[in-house]
């Protein structure tokens, strides 16, 4: 047999470098998120602050302007979330194409991924602006449009048991829903953000003509905001305001930023079956404390396993009343 070489040092380093990285690449997935932000991204030694604010500026920039239009709303009036209308207004063209320039990817793919961003994926460019901290997360933008990762695959979740760790899309998950493996060299902490960030921009829109009862995620942020919980002879009620751009009725004044609305919450000591249908929001029968006269069913939305009807109380009233 022929002798061979006696690894030199260099080697040895290389050699032990791919065995343990399996190992440490992963960070802690429970650790909080603030934590992780700042775990060596892209293996970069921490930088200075007056180097971060000269790194990645556009992308620092944007970010700070999408937090800064972000309201708390929900019935915790804590939950974050950026409305339908600053969507539009936040990621036009001119953005995107200068958020681009902040990134790894080639200037000629820049065009083409402006067009399907505005078209397919505004929601998932903002949620990886938002990711921006010592490095940019926004060059990913192309390896997921190519996995065909885009605004209709959200909200994600992550598979991390196994490798290679993969995301699927919530709404499809129970239907075998397509594996996106651009995720895969992903770290823990990467994947902790954006399963975070994502629901900033995941409010949905309420009181649409095609579907009044919605289903949404314990994560997905409601946009009600100045809510205020009260007991009365119609049981549990809150009372606050609907962001305009997240009803069809915020056409009928531009001038305020919310409706007026009651939420009430269905129980079945309520009784409100024989009177009120909660999938179609129409009234099956005269109702002692509602009617079409006084209260205008907007949506009505199941989350955590609880039922809700938002409504807009026509004279001036509320359910708590």
């Amino acid at each position: 047999m022929m002798a061979m070489d006696a690894p030199n040092s260099l080697t040895l380093t290389r050699i032990r470098q791919k065995i343990t990285a399996p190992f440490l690449r992963r960070k802690n997935p429970g650790y909080p998120v603030e934590v992780c932000q700042y775990e060596n991204d892209n293996k970069e030694r921490p930088t200075s602050p007056q180097r971060r604010l000269k790194r990645h500026s556009i992308l620092l920039e944007l970010r700070q302007n999408i937090k800064a239009n972000c309201l708390r709303g929900g019935t915790s009036n804590n939950e974050a979330f950026l409305p339908n209308n600053k969507v539009g207004q936040l990621v036009t063209k001119e953005t995107v194409l200068l958020a681009l320039q902040d990134t790894r990817i080639e200037k000629e793919k820049h065009g083409e991924l402006a067009i399907w961003v505005l078209q397919r994926s505004k929601r998932l460019f903002l949620t990886l602006v938002f990711m921006t901290g010592t490095s940019e997360r926004l060059s990913w933008l192309e390896y997921l449009k190519d996995d065909g990762v885009d605004d209709n695959a959200l909200p994600l979740r992550f598979y991390t048991s196994i490798l290679p760790y993969y995301g699927v899309s919530k709404e499809r998950e129970k239907d075998k829903a397509q594996k996106f493996y651009s995720f895969q060299d992903w770290e823990d902490n990467e994947l902790i953000l954006f399963g975070n960030y994502q629901w900033i921009f995941s409010a949905p829109v309420l009181g649409a003509s095609t579907k009044f009862r919605h289903q949404l995620h314990s994560k997905q942020p409601l946009p009600l905001f100045n809510l205020k919980k009260s007991k009365g002879t119609f049981g549990e009620i809150w009372s606050g305001e609907i962001h305009r751009a997240h009803t069809i009725l915020g056409a009928d004044n531009v001038e305020s930023q919310g409706i007026p609305v009651s939420i009430k919450c269905v129980r079945p000591s309520d009784n409100l079956d024989p009177f009120f249908d909660i999938n179609t929001g129409k009234f099956k029968a005269a109702h002692p404390i509602i009617s079409p006269l006084r209260a205008k069913p907007i949506a009505a939305y199941t989350r955590n396993g609880e039922d809700f009807i938002i409504f807009q109380w026509l004279d001036g009233g509320g359910l708590q009343n």
